[in-house]
């Protein structure tokens, strides 16, 4: 499976989760997060659970 397509199922997959959860979140912490300038795509790979897809970071040095 292609990347773009892969990344598109993991959304719809995100989204469904975030609109019919089971259960009332009763606290969400927002994580930070701190980078270097060679990391070249990090703020595009972070989901909407605030969690980094690692196998897509680009690294440049």
């Amino acid at each position: 499976m292609d990347s773009a397509k892969r990344n598109e199922l993991l959304q719809k997959i995100a989204q469904i989760e975030y609109d019919d959860v089971p259960v009332a979140m009763l606290h969400w912490q927002n994580l930070h997060w701190a980078y270097r300038k060679t990391f070249k795509n990090f703020p595009d790979i972070v989901n909407m659970s605030n969690i980094p897809k690692w196998d897509e970071l680009v690294v440049e040095e």
